[in-house]
């Protein structure tokens, strides 16, 4: 198993417990991020922080779905959208770390790049070559 890389400091509770697993989960499958993946790992975590505190004022105006807008119309409450934002957001950028386990496909295109070359290389030279992996 590999060591997890350290939670930065500045996260709050949601973001603390997303970096907590998501970093024991690669660690559980011997993956090491890279700069690029703990820096999108980073950024997914502040905005679960982030959405986190919006909820919460959310829930302190009694979660409303509905706003009246500037002309008097009724619109969907402006914490709604931001939340929904913010939470694509968090899944877009989690989508971008890799959680590859030996065994499993590569990418959803079936592509690679040389990075994902080079784990899978790293990944076969410690694990074998498990599944057929050094094939693919």
């Amino acid at each position: 198993m590999t060591s997890k890389p350290r939670k930065p400091r500045g996260l709050g509770t949601e973001g603390a417990r997303l970096w907590r697993d998501v970093t024991a989960e690669m660690a559980d499958a011997d993956l090491i991020p890279t700069s690029q993946e703990a820096r999108y790992l980073l950024d997914a975590c502040r905005e679960a922080d982030l959405a986190a505190e919006l909820d919460e004022a959310w829930s302190q105006l009694g979660r409303p779905v509905t706003a009246t807008g500037a002309a008097g119309q009724v619109t969907i409450h402006p914490l709604v959208t931001e939340l929904r934002q913010h939470r694509e957001a968090c899944g877009r950028l989690l989508a971008r770390v890799r959680l590859d386990v030996p065994g499993e496909e590569a990418t959803a295109r079936g592509s690679r790049t040389t990075s994902d070359s080079a784990r899978r290389a790293a990944m076969t030279r410690h694990h074998g070559n498990v599944a057929g992996l050094a094939g693919r």
